[in-house]
């Protein structure tokens, strides 16, 4: 059950990022095509852009293109630059599985967008944090790091954070055996996406719980 449940909701549920679809070969022509020919911070902004679209389908080229952001945005001292540069390094090497430098990353991110008083992106960086502290095993770090997004994200009242936050919540009940609380959280998230009309969240929703079912052998 525990691999069915990392395998469903790591599909959806990435720390508030967006679901990794396969990436377009036109859009990576698009985005080359405006990166040469820019310069200054619209330049930062397009190695940002290029390092996020390709973070899952060419973890290295993108995380060159992270580096190459960064050491851009701190030559121009563009703080809205770095920190995304920062975000987008601490992702890389999450989904490359080095967490250890992840979490360097997310924490100077975390540090700028404060600085920056960028709410939905600390609520972020708290979520990913979150996720990289599941996947090393450290689930009470984790858990925090959850419930600091869930509160930064209801102070702006960002009900898709909130979602993805709660959902993160269940899935550590969930893998702690705590299936009732489980089971609460993701009904709470599916009561925001139905208002929200969000099928695809709803459908992974519905997948999990249906796995909490089986588990208790309520069919």
């Amino acid at each position: 059950f525990k691999i069915q449940m990392r395998l469903s909701l790591i599909f959806i549920f990435i720390l508030g990022f967006n679901i990794a679809y396969p990436q377009s070969t036109k859009e990576t022509e698009q985005l080359l095509k405006k990166l040469s020919s820019a310069k200054d911070t619209v330049k930062v902004n397009a190695l940002n852009s290029l390092a996020w679209h390709l973070r899952r389908s060419n973890p290295p080229k993108a995380l060159s293109y992270a580096n190459e952001a960064l050491a851009l945005a701190h030559s121009l001292e563009h703080k809205p630059g770095q920190a995304k540069a920062n975000k987008n390094i601490g992702s890389i090497n999450w989904i490359s599985g080095n967490y250890d430098r992840s979490l360097e990353n997310i924490k100077i991110a975390l540090k700028l967008y404060s600085e920056l008083k960028d709410q939905t992106e600390i609520g972020n960086m708290y979520n990913l944090s979150g996720l990289v502290y599941w996947n090393k095993g450290d689930y009470t770090k984790a858990e925090n790091n959850y419930s600091h997004a869930l509160n930064t994200f209801k102070s702006i009242h960002d009900t898709d954070g909130i979602a993805k936050a709660i959902v993160n919540l269940g899935i550590l009940n969930f893998e702690q055996g705590d299936l009732k609380s489980a089971f609460e959280h993701y009904m709470e998230a599916e009561k925001i996406k139905i208002k929200q009309d969000d099928k695809i969240f709803l459908a992974n929703i519905s997948t999990n719980i249906g796995i909490i079912y089986s588990k208790q052998q309520n069919y």
